[in-house]
């Protein structure tokens, strides 16, 4: 049981310098948590190491791990995975480790895919004894609780999201005149759709040439080259321009500057950062139905939902977003309302507070 003043927290997150949600997440509620609620650091921050560099790391974190366990006597660990092959071998140490040294854990899935579930399901002994001992976790949709309460029956799993820091959001209301302004901001990757997006804008200048638009595309990534490639290909110099990867006030200005984002992902997302900051900076969203955004967004209210993978369904929206300036303004007051009250970083900081407390309350 917890001591008077709550309980004491241990969180394991990879180091806050390195990329990733799990680490932006971590960096963004820093700030919210009280001194009894503290980071624990695995990995090198390093986007790739040689596989011996990771095995060396792993053994250092696991004796770093024990060390600070013993040192800060944590009520509770809190582990952050994901459930693909690699991430699940290496964090269900850890989770074998509290469970030796009789720490009670919680578990968040932040990552999904298809492989991660079938390596649950090829070692579900060693899923249960591992992460089945965690007194609760968290994921980011209602098709990965199911998928979990289907294979452990009765496992506490309940639904949580991902962060808005609130240093991104505009010093004042954004206010635009008719033209259009569109924002994709995210890791250029082929199957975050930016092909696809330059496809269906390309289609929007043949369809509607004397439309008043622009769009920014902000990110960096494996695509990058091939998205400048296709650029020029279309012929879209002068209506995109692509940014690079943007962060503190050079992503408030994106965001600031915008008037539609969007995200035609078919990336196995949990739930994507950047359309809930769109939606705190009061963005219209046009979106595919990817991870969490499937169960919150109702496009009458929040924008537009449209194919994976399909262009002609993505220019449709396009072209009406375009077109519907007053849509526009309202739907992304509506946006801001809504993540505002369920996104903001204090508001998710709260959330998981209460989620230790119930957790060893009960313990």
């Amino acid at each position: 049981m917890a001591e008077s003043g709550g309980p004491r927290v241990l969180v394991l997150v990879p180091r806050l310098d390195g990329p990733g949600g799990i680490a932006n997440y971590y960096r963004t509620l820093r700030a919210f948590f009280p001194d009894r609620v503290r980071y624990a650091y695995r990995g090198s921050g390093k986007t790739r190491e040689r596989p011996i560099a990771q095995i060396i790391r792993l053994i250092a974190d696991l004796g770093i791990f024990v060390a600070r366990v013993l040192r800060f006597r944590p009520d509770l660990v809190h582990f952050n995975t994901s459930l693909a092959p690699n991430g699940l071998m290496r964090d269900s140490l850890f989770m074998f480790t509290a469970r030796f040294l009789g720490i009670p854990s919680m578990v968040f899935f932040r990552g999904w895919s298809k492989k991660g579930e079938a390596w649950v399901d090829r070692h579900p002994v060693w899923f249960r004894r591992s992460f089945g001992s965690a007194s609760r976790a968290l994921v980011l949709a209602s098709d990965f609780r199911d998928f979990l309460q289907e294979r452990l029956p009765g496992w506490p799993v309940e639904l949580e999201t991902t962060v808005v820091d609130s240093a991104i959001l505009p010093r004042q209301g954004t206010e635009h005149d008719d033209s259009c302004h569109f924002l994709f901001l995210s890791r250029l990757e082929e199957d975050k759709g930016v092909g696809i997006l330059l496809q269906a804008l390309a289609m929007l200048g043949e369809s509607d040439p004397g439309m008043d638009w622009h769009a920014n595309i902000a990110g960096s990534g494996s695509y990058e080259d091939e998205a400048r490639r296709h650029l020029a290909a279309l012929s879209l110099e002068d209506r995109v321009t692509l940014l690079g990867r943007v962060d503190g006030a050079a992503k408030q200005a994106a965001f600031a500057s915008s008037s539609v984002f969007v995200f035609p992902s078919f990336h196995g997302e949990g739930m994507p950062n950047s359309v809930l900051e769109a939606m705190a900076c009061g963005l219209p969203v046009v979106t595919t139905r990817v991870g969490g955004v499937a169960d919150f967004f109702e496009p009458e209210q929040m924008g537009w939902v449209v194919e994976q993978r399909d262009a002609e369904s993505l220019h449709a929206a396009l072209q009406e977003a375009c077109r519907e300036a007053s849509r526009r303004r309202a739907t992304g007051s509506f946006n801001r309302d809504y993540a505002m009250r369920t996104f903001l970083d204090r508001h998710v900081a709260d959330r998981l507070l209460a989620h230790y407390a119930s957790i060893t309350e009960n313990v």
